[in-house]
């Protein structure tokens, strides 16, 4: 293909990739064809894994202007709807039971005085319950008697529940809120003495229910739970006593032994966490090293910066800061911290598509731009069977010399403007009227936060004289996990 001088008009830069309109329709897909090739670079840079440590989340000392005391075994949840971190009771340094309700708005610590209250405890667990805009708290160590009370909080005051249905009492268990299913669940825990449990139950608002589930993993207790946005069920790992590094999922039916590539050593005592901006589960404690699970296998991190070791902490996944919250554990600490990726992705549209057979292109993505993973992106209001030509450039300002976006009037598409860099080109699937395609976010250091533009090209004999229409655009801001 011959590539037009940069002197030239825009408009007459654009014959290459669209074609003449008035040649056949063969002749137009064969121009398209000949930049196909440049697509196999993309691919061979997705094939190269690279590390780094801007390639990663990191751990970073707040200082909020208040903070409770130092504390273990106390519990944290996030109320999505107020915007804070919730934390009640636990243990202080001299073993004395706390009551006291605690929230964090992202800026300092307020310690709150709610009009009633449960008594102090440790070993506890909160819930946050989305559909009703609760911090829901079941059980734990009232000094020295375990306890099989269910207690919610509004932001106002606590409300001890009467449910007709009551589960063992119990201490070092998990609760759960299951995105899925809208259910706090619940696991395990240590009944008293030796007495340590295996059972799976559900608070729906208003009573628990008992799972009768075919397998269910090995009795404990000190474990750790979380929601895994990817698996869609609640990971649990390891506990104690004495117990393998296991990996269980719970699918709002039954329970399943994972067997990932890599995991952890067993601990117990500390936490497990759900990201969902990363679409991943963090596991922190106990042996001063930090695992996500991805939703298939664990991997081991190294962050530049790590907390102290510790037990008995609490972390949350802050909603709308993106960001985990830890707090405390092995009763003297009292430090906030933050744990998140600096290297944030994004996607937004820009630009106006133009109407076709079939009304006017729309192009999304599908999550976001991360490095080193796939970026699904579709496009709608298309003909039945296509074909689609995804356009990926680094600039949606010029194009060899050219200014863009650059009116397509002369090629036959009136109203439609090419609006990024055709740097790659590339068919799409096309299934009834819809077109997708698989971005591969190549994982070179470099990439990270660069911006790139996609744009569609949509053959339509029905649209104009060029047989083409083109979507909006998309600006992606490619991120690290």
């Amino acid at each position: 293909m011959t590539i037009p001088p940069v002197q030239d008009h825009p408009q007459k830069l654009l014959v290459p990739i669209f074609g003449d309109p008035n040649l056949p329709y063969s002749a137009t897909i064969m121009r398209l064809l000949t930049r196909f090739v440049s697509a196999v670079l993309l691919a061979a840079a997705f094939l190269v894994p690279q590390f780094d440590l801007r390639c990663q989340a990191n751990w970073t000392l707040l200082k909020p202007t208040a903070s409770p005391t130092p504390r273990f075994g106390h519990a944290m949840t996030f109320d999505i709807i107020r915007n804070r971190v919730v934390m009640f009771g636990g243990w202080d340094s001299t073993s004395r039971s706390l009551a006291d309700t605690w929230e964090y708005d992202g800026k300092t610590w307020t310690k709150m005085a709610p009009t009633a209250s449960p008594p102090g405890r440790d070993g506890h667990v909160l819930a946050y319950d989305l559909a009703r805009g609760r911090t829901v708290l079941f059980g734990g160590d009232a000094n020295g008697t375990i306890k099989s009370d269910t207690w919610e909080y509004d932001g106002k005051t606590w409300l001890q529940i009467k449910p007709t249905t009551v589960p063992t009492a119990r201490k070092s268990h998990t609760l759960t809120w299951d995105v899925k299913r809208s259910r706090v669940v619940m696991f395990g825990g240590n009944a008293g003495s030796s007495t340590y449990l295996n059972d799976t139950w559900d608070w729906d608002g208003k009573n628990w229910a008992r799972h009768s589930t075919k397998t269910s993993p090995t009795v404990r207790i000190a474990h750790c739970a979380a929601y895994d946005p990817v698996t869609k069920g609640i990971i649990v790992f390891s506990g104690y006593p004495n117990l393998p590094n296991d990996t269980w999922l719970f699918d709002g039916t039954d329970w399943k032994l994972l067997k990932p590539a890599a995991s952890p050593p067993a601990r117990y005592d500390v936490t497990l966490t759900t990201d969902l901006y990363r679409n991943r589960v963090v596991l922190f404690g106990a042996n001063s090293d930090l695992w996500e699970w991805n939703g298939s296998t664990w991997l081991k991190r190294a962050p530049k910066t790590m907390p102290p070791n510790r037990r008995d902490h609490d972390m949350v996944y802050d909603f709308i800061g993106a960001r985990m919250i830890m707090f405390g554990g092995s009763s003297t600490l009292a430090g906030t911290w933050e744990y998140k990726t600096s290297a944030r992705p994004s996607v937004r549209s820009f630009g106006a598509g133009c109407a076709g057979s079939v009304g006017t292109p729309a192009l999304t993505a599908i999550g976001l731009p991360w490095f080193g993973e796939i970026l699904p992106l579709r496009v709608t209001n298309v003909p039945a069977t296509g074909p689609c030509i995804m356009m990926i450039g680094l600039s949606n300002t010029n194009w060899l010399g050219g200014k863009l976006p650059a009116d397509l009037s002369s090629a036959g598409m009136p109203g439609c403007y090419l609006r990024v860099e055709p740097r790659i080109m590339q068919l799409m699937t096309v299934t009834g009227g819809v077109g997708t395609f698989a971005l591969p976010v190549p994982p070179h250091i470099p990439l990270i936060g660069v911006k790139f533009y996609c744009q569609t090209a949509n053959i339509d004999y029905k649209s104009n004289k060029g047989n083409t229409t083109v979507s909006n655009s998309l600006e992606g801001l490619i991120g690290a996990k």
